[in-house]
């Protein structure tokens, strides 16, 4: 039942792959009109089998029990679907208007990789079978869930923040980056997480070398890291509040002047021995007028998040609008619909089995 509760969580996203369900038994009918563009009722009713299949509900007692623990009426779960079918219907006749569409050679080729992972052709269908597509739904799916994001690509392109946007979000995170340290790091794997002498005697004779002035700390990174990725960049770890790090490692840095080695440290309790050289510390201007004022990755990271934030925001006015001004016809639920089942008959079910539960809690409590 957990799954259900999942899947009814993710409806948004997944809307896009439902188009694809295979067929089953349903009333004729259109389910709702969106500018003249008719939804069918047996797609409404194919996409709430595909929830009933995927969360093993197909039998009317598991159903009417999952309608009576989430508080909801077959009607309600139509609306719901109905409710995502408009939206993306109206993503299509909106994208048109944008001029966005998807790249079909970009289609074809998601296609076929989604293809090339299940070897062969008789296990591609065995699994368009079992999850209930096939294969022209299957590609609707994804171009739906291409368009989408060509939708989300235009916006990202055209809705450019300006300079007051960037320094209105600045001024309420600058006192989160006030103090930051920026390292760089060379790291050695113990064998074992409690037998750190063979890592912690390499880490001297690399810090040796660094004292003595015979290799610099990036190249010693880079000859002797063992963490291959940071080995690559010459040990830059970046700055504390963007890339995250133990307490164990800031107070190490904390304890060192800009251009200071430390000496090697276990850091954490996997065994990892470290040395670590302080590159940068950033203390917040008092008088922050710029973001200009802001490391590169600090302002990187404030252009980054406004940015998506306004485009976020003009898709979500765009959207919106597109539901306010469009012709939108929802018809009544039709008797008969296989998954229009009496709520109320199994309400005292599931009642019963809550209070046996909480009666056998009660007496393993008092037993114990």
């Amino acid at each position: 039942m957990k799954k259900a509760f999942q899947l009814m969580a993710a409806i948004p996203f997944a809307c896009a792959l439902a188009l694809g369900l295979a067929g089953c038994d349903a009333s004729a009918g259109t389910a709702a009109t969106v500018n003249g563009i008719e939804i069918p009722e047996q797609a409404i009713t194919d996409d709430v089998q595909g929830l009933r299949e995927a969360s093993d509900m197909l039998d009317a007692d598991s159903w009417g029990a999952y309608l009576v623990q989430t508080a909801q009426s077959p009607a309600d779960i139509r609306e719901q679907y109905i409710s995502m079918r408009v939206d993306r219907e109206l993503v299509r006749q909106g994208a048109a208007g944008l001029g966005v569409k998807v790249d079909q050679a970009a289609l074809d080729e998601a296609v076929e990789s989604a293809k090339a992972g299940y070897g062969t052709e008789a296990g591609w269908q065995a699994w368009l079978e079992s999850a209930g597509y096939t294969e022209e739904g299957y590609r609707a799916s994804q171009e739906d869930l291409l368009l989408n994001q060509a939708v989300g690509e235009y916006f990202a392109e055209n809705a450019k923040p300006s300079d007051a946007d960037f320094m209105e979000y600045a001024s309420t995170v600058i006192d989160n980056y006030d103090g930051a340290l920026r390292s760089s790091k060379i790291v050695f794997y113990s064998a074992e997480p409690d037998k750190t002498d063979v890592a912690y005697a390499k880490a001297q004779e690399v810090l040796y070398l660094i004292d003595r002035g015979r290799l610099s700390f990036a190249e010693a990174a880079r000859l002797f890291s063992e963490d291959v990725a940071g080995a690559e960049v010459g040990g830059d770890a970046g700055w504390d509040v963007l890339s995250g790090c133990s307490e164990t490692y800031r107070q190490v840095l904390e304890s060192l002047d800009v251009g200071d080695a430390s000496e090697p440290f276990v850091d954490g309790e996997g065994g990892v021995v470290c040395i670590v050289q302080l590159d940068g510390r950033f203390d917040a201007p008092r008088n922050f007028t710029s973001i200009s004022q802001l490391p590169d990755e600090f302002r990187e990271a404030v252009v980054s998040t406004v940015s998506s934030q306004k485009a976020s925001e003009a898709q979500s006015v765009w959207m919106a609008d597109l539901r306010s001004s469009a012709a939108i016809a929802v018809n009544n639920m039709p008797a008969g619909l296989p998954y229009d089942v009496d709520v109320q008959r199994y309400a005292g079910s599931v009642a019963g089995e809550s209070a046996d539960g909480a009666q056998a809690d009660a007496g393993r409590g008092g037993s114990e």
